[in-house]
């Protein structure tokens, strides 16, 4: 449940968009946290105000809650 938003807010991190595919009523958001490049998938409802303007390149800002944080160890 990663929220995606144009502006900064506190506990966002910076990410790139690296691609994205619309799978019906949601779209599938691959991105790159700035600074350490690690990658994030993002799913957005199509209908969502960023989902028009989605493309590879973007600057945008990424969250969640904590309750939907997951550490996988390797």
């Amino acid at each position: 449940r990663i929220v995606l938003s144009e502006a900064a807010h506190p506990g966002a991190f910076a990410a790139e968009v690296v691609g994205a595919a619309y799978m019906g009523q949601d779209m599938v958001v691959h991105l790159t946290l700035a600074g350490s490049g690690l990658p994030l998938v993002a799913r957005l409802p199509a209908s969502h105000r960023l989902a028009a303007d989605i493309e590879r390149g973007r600057q945008v800002h990424c969250s969640w809650a904590a309750e939907h944080a997951r550490l996988l160890v390797k």
